[in-house]
């Protein structure tokens, strides 16, 4: 866990407020919020860099006459998305003579399937955790063989708003 320090205050801080509990610096700032006493952290760093994906403890230290106090608070932070995911479905199209496909993505990390069907329904999810090549043995999550027809086949990134989209299609 990454710590942020440096905020500090001249009143006596027994309690704050932070939201959104998951920063993307993209999109706004967090607001940090104690009585009169208020501050927007943008999610850079000391040099003005965008802090990297991760989860991090804010901490703030405030002092009034003798008393001091350091309240920590964790967070997570969503920014720059990592080095574009590139993922390939194979083969494709799934003729008569297949019984599986293979996944193959880069760069090699953890990363969860969705497959849907035409209709938007769930078909099958692999957890992250696989490691290139993933193969799928094209059966439901119940173990059901499926259906000819066109698939999407949803890859994420654990912690990633964006998203890969292939298209499978099944003729036997």
């Amino acid at each position: 866990m990454n710590q942020i320090s440096g905020l500090s205050s001249d009143h006596l801080i027994q309690s704050a407020t932070l939201s959104p509990g998951t920063l993307d610096p993209l999109i706004q700032a967090m607001k940090i919020n104690s009585g009169n006493w208020n501050f927007n952290y943008n999610g850079k760093d000391a040099q003005g860099n965008i802090i990297a994906n991760g989860s991090y403890i804010l901490e703030i230290d405030s002092s009034q006459g003798g008393s001091k106090v350091t309240l920590r608070y964790a967070f997570t932070v969503l920014d720059q998305p990592l080095p574009q995911l590139s993922a390939i479905v194979a083969p494709n199209p799934v003729g008569p003579e297949a019984n599986f496909v293979i996944f193959n993505w880069t760069p090699s990390q953890p990363v969860e399937f969705q497959i849907y069907d035409s209709s938007g329904g769930l078909v099958r999810k692999f957890e992250a955790g696989f490691s290139s090549p993933l193969r799928w043995d094209l059966r439901t999550s119940s173990g059901h063989l499926i259906s000819d027809g066109f698939y999407l086949v949803v890859v994420r990134e654990p912690g990633q708003r964006s998203v890969k989209v292939l298209k499978l299609a099944v003729m036997r």
